[in-house]
């Protein structure tokens, strides 16, 4: 009974079929080192009954399979929501940037800004930059109007960019320069 011994480890668990558990008991260590030393001694690992193809096979036995899978929630009292929703508000939202909204706001619905979308989407022929498409052309401002507002008009901070690459590049990078 000794579970330095590969050929009984192997008895054990390959021929007589027992469980790391049942053989930890009977040699009186942990789960763990029967499982460490099976590793160790090359011994084929028993599928623990948890493989995909079992767990295909009981959700089709469980339709309503998605129901063991999620926590029952409560639902938030109409205090709770109001609570949440004030600490939320300003300067407690993780999106704030210092008050600027009314000032974006104010540049990009000036004349100004639809004349300067009209020629950058004019200068590059409406195709975008990254993948050549023309297919939803959109004005990206190479520097951020965020850091440059006075350069928020100006036609060589602008290139195209399709919807997708446009989402892709706003998502994925930051664009925020450090002054």
């Amino acid at each position: 009974m000794n579970c330095r011994d590969r050929e009984w480890l192997q008895c054990q668990y390959v021929e007589r079929r027992l469980t790391c558990k049942q053989i930890a008991a009977i040699c009186g260590c942990a789960q763990r080192t029967i499982n460490q030393r099976l590793v160790k001694f090359d011994i084929p690992r028993r599928n623990n009954g948890w493989g995909w193809e079992n767990l295909k096979a009981w959700r089709e036995r469980t339709p309503d399979w998605a129901k063991h899978s999620r926590k029952k929630r409560h639902p938030l009292s109409n205090g709770t929501k109001q609570k949440l929703s004030l600490i939320r508000r300003g300067s407690g939202n993780g999106r704030w940037k210092g008050g600027i909204t009314a000032k974006i706001r104010g540049i990009r619905r000036s004349p100004e800004y639809y004349q300067w979308r009209k020629a950058v989407l004019a200068r590059y022929d409406s195709t975008c930059q990254q993948c050549g498409s023309l297919e939803h052309p959109q004005a990206h401002h190479k520097l951020c109007v965020v850091d440059y507002p006075d350069k928020a008009v100006d036609i060589d901070n602008g290139t195209v960019l399709c919807e997708d690459c446009h989402k892709k590049l706003n998502f994925t990078t930051n664009r925020r320069v450090e002054k």
